[in-house]
């Protein structure tokens, strides 16, 4: 279960103009204490957002993945550990998502004319969703290996 902590700070940075990149990598950054590689990682992941901006990989995703190999890095985890422990992510966000890719994640929301309807309220909740689902699920994965 994702720390109180660490989703305020998801929720803020999300309802607060940040993309779904930029607030699962800057949150969990901030959270794991890293606030100047968290700034960092916000300014960079800025055209990630929606699938880089194309319905490509889900910026929650992208940004997930991002903020849990510099923790596992910074911790000392080897390479190929960091590698399983971010595919173990994406296998859970799989397990609620029917993609890690925006545009089938955001399929039910596509206008006739092919443009997701950004304006739904229901879009919305489903990628507020897919950011808060992301982060859990790199806390509970990082604190479990680093037993912390």
């Amino acid at each position: 279960m994702m720390q109180n902590e660490l989703k305020s700070e998801i929720e803020v940075l999300w309802d607060n103009d940040h993309n779904c990149a930029q607030s699962t990598a800057k949150g969990i950054l901030n959270y794991y204490k890293f606030e100047k590689e968290g700034q960092i990682l916000s300014t960079s992941f800025l055209p990630y957002g929606g699938g880089f901006k194309e319905g490509s990989i889900c910026g929650a995703v992208s940004g997930t993945l991002a903020a849990m190999s510099f923790i596992l890095s910074n911790s000392n985890v080897e390479n190929d550990k960091i590698v399983e422990l971010t595919n173990q992510m994406k296998s859970e966000f799989l397990e609620e998502f029917p993609s890690v890719n925006c545009h089938t994640i955001l399929d039910p929301f596509r206008k006739p004319d092919g443009e997701i309807d950004k304006d739904n309220v229901e879009r919305r909740n489903l990628c507020t969703k897919a950011v808060t689902n992301a982060a859990n699920l790199a806390h509970q994965i990082i604190s479990n290996y680093l037993n912390t």
